[in-house]
């Protein structure tokens, strides 16, 4: 077995288990629109931290760069996991938002803010990495930019996963609360 190989699934594995936490932090919509707030914020953005650190030995493991190569991806990839950060933790703001207006019944304008805000942050998240890709493409080889890409993507499915399977649709709308 390639060691850099078993390396990659040691790591993925902690990113498996960070996304579960992060998916349990969902709990019940009671318990979580009780716990709204700094404290949850807080935990979760440890939880991303924790994820990001994972993510970026498994990018290492994968793209295999050489020692020069590493030199000019490190800088350019921190850069990025930084303002990911932002962006999901924008995120975690808007899906705390979500079971707060849920838990005490949501209205069409909260309905379609949300959706806006959805959306502008998937498609805000794919510019993002649309333009580190660029940046990565200036400093090294197309195809570890592709590989970049495509990890990236993974991780990012998995991130999805977690963060779906804590979210409850919305059951409490105009039409439902009496």
């Amino acid at each position: 077995l390639n060691p850099s190989h078993h390396n990659q699934e040691n790591a993925m594995k902690k990113i498996l288990f960070a996304l579960t936490a992060i998916a349990a932090l969902g709990a019940t919509q009671t318990t979580f629109a009780e716990s709204v707030g700094t404290t949850e914020l807080a935990r979760t953005q440890e939880l991303i931290s924790a994820l990001q650190a994972d993510k970026r030995q498994v990018m290492l493991d994968t793209l295999a760069l050489n020692p020069e190569q590493v030199s000019k991806f490190t800088p350019i990839y921190d850069e990025y996991q930084a303002e990911m950060k932002v962006l999901m933790t924008a995120a975690t703001k808007l899906s705390n938002h979500l079971f707060v207006s849920d838990y005490g019944g949501i209205t069409d304008e909260a309905s379609k803010s949300i959706r806006k805000e959805a959306f502008k942050l998937r498609n805000d998240r794919l510019a993002l990495l649309e333009k580190y890709a660029d940046k990565l493409d200036k400093k090294l080889p197309s195809t570890k930019v592709l590989q970049f890409v495509q990890v990236e993507n993974k991780m990012q499915v998995l991130l999805d996963l977690a963060v779906a399977a804590s979210i409850p649709i919305v059951t409490k709308t105009p039409n439902t609360i009496k």
